[in-house]
């Protein structure tokens, strides 16, 4: 499950997302993961994340993409 909320605690995104399973120990490690806004037209929801990789590329190719880095916790471990 992940939430992103923004500084007020309001969120952003609350769901299942579907990442390679490396993904979560690495990103949890790092303490920030990039959160990439644009038409890529598939949620993290979906579980085509080479599709997703495709749609990102060609929305930042194009200038349609958004990227921050956020912090990352993880409150199953509070």
């Amino acid at each position: 499950m992940l939430s992103i909320a923004d500084a007020q605690s309001v969120d952003f995104f609350l769901g299942a997302i579907h990442t390679p399973p490396t993904w979560h120990r690495t990103a949890l490690d790092s303490g920030v993961v990039a959160l990439h806004l644009g038409p890529a037209r598939l949620g993290p929801k979906n579980p085509d994340t080479d599709a997703q990789y495709r749609l990102m590329q060609h929305a930042a190719r194009d200038g349609r993409l958004l990227t921050a880095t956020v912090p990352l916790l993880d409150y199953a471990a509070l």
